[in-house]
């Protein structure tokens, strides 16, 4: 599958949740009866709670959505907790390439539930015959109950997310998942190239770098700069300080030396959410280990790049055309 034909689709599922920890997108779900039978509200009953079991799959009407396309809310089973995610895939059932898309959010762990989310239903209405679109919730997000979890239990989500697509009628060609992300999301695709072995490609844009790399930076700025002071204080705050040896920073952190496939990363220079400086961090650290590692660093460009949407087209659009090769035609 040549990816490069999808590319207007990808970017404007990029758009559509570019924005990080708010929303003005409202869902649009309403269950039609056109949908096929053999997947609209899907139900089971599992007689215990395995992590991505699918508990429903319920179509949904997205406007704006490609004729070929069916649209669908998810509710499967995360650490035993009804979790989130939209769905979107050809008409016809069988084996297609996946993208996953993936929103950003909280950089620690929150007691709060039902928080607003930068994704909906909304982000599939530009949605590509050609893939399945999986579109996450992480627990305590949207619809998804529980409350929001650090990285490793946002990763988590996802991989159970892809597992729940097993009950549907739709299967992942092998290694064949791309994966796409802003923010905290792109912390999570990260680290989801980093434990998987069937990712084709990573996109991260304004990525959080984990705290081991962030707290490098801050620890060392946080006299001089506002960021590296507020992102100091929120490691002594919920992991007790900063030290390489401090193991309640591993699972807040990015496994980046086992990322081996082509990954881009895409940082604005004036981001006041994530800094520019621990994207080129990790980029300088990824690349003694990954020789397909990209940072394009974007003079001006705000967090999650809003502002500089011409660069971020032509940079994906020359990415997919060299990395977006699947295993079939």
């Amino acid at each position: 599958m040549n990816l490069s034909k999808f590319i207007t689709h990808t970017l404007l599922i990029y758009i559509s949740i570019i924005a990080t920890g708010c929303s003005t997108l409202q869902p649009a779900e309403k269950t039609t009866s056109s949908m096929k039978l053999s997947t609209s509200n899907r139900t089971t009953q599992p007689t215990t709670h395995q992590d991505g079991d699918l508990i429903s799959l319920t179509a949904i009407s997205v406007p704006h959505t490609n004729s070929g396309i069916e649209t669908y809310k998810m509710i499967y089973w995360s650490h035993d907790t009804k979790t989130e995610a939209f769905l979107a895939a050809p008409k016809y059932a069988g084996m297609y390439p996946l993208l996953v898309s993936l929103h950003g959010g909280s950089a620690v762990a929150l007691n709060r539930s039902h928080q607003t989310s930068p994704a909906t239903s909304t982000t599939l209405q530009y949605a590509s015959e050609g893939l399945i679109t999986l579109v996450p919730e992480y627990r305590g997000y949207a619809d998804s109950d529980g409350t929001i979890p650090n990285l490793q239990g946002e990763v988590s989500d996802v991989d159970n997310a892809i597992k729940a697509l097993q009950g549907t009628v739709y299967s992942v060609e092998p290694d064949d998942i791309y994966l796409e992300g802003t923010s905290m999301g792109g912390a999570v695709a990260l680290q989801l190239a980093a434990e998987r072995n069937d990712i084709r490609s990573v996109i991260a844009v304004s990525p959080f770098t984990g705290w081991d790399i962030d707290g490098q930076w801050a620890s060392k700025n946080k006299d001089t700069n506002t960021l590296a002071s507020e992102d100091y204080n929120a490691i002594l705050t919920n992991y007790g300080s900063y030290s390489a040896a401090n193991p309640k920073l591993k699972s807040v952190s990015i496994d980046y030396q086992k990322i081996h496939v082509p990954t881009l990363l895409l940082q604005g220079t004036d981001d006041n959410s994530v800094a520019w400086q621990t994207v080129e961090l990790l980029y300088d650290d990824m690349k003694r280990t990954n020789s397909n590692v990209k940072l394009d660093l974007i003079a001006g460009g705000n967090h999650g790049l809003k502002n500089k949407q011409v660069q971020v087209k032509q940079a994906i659009d020359a990415w997919y055309a060299k990395y977006g090769q699947g295993t079939s035609s």
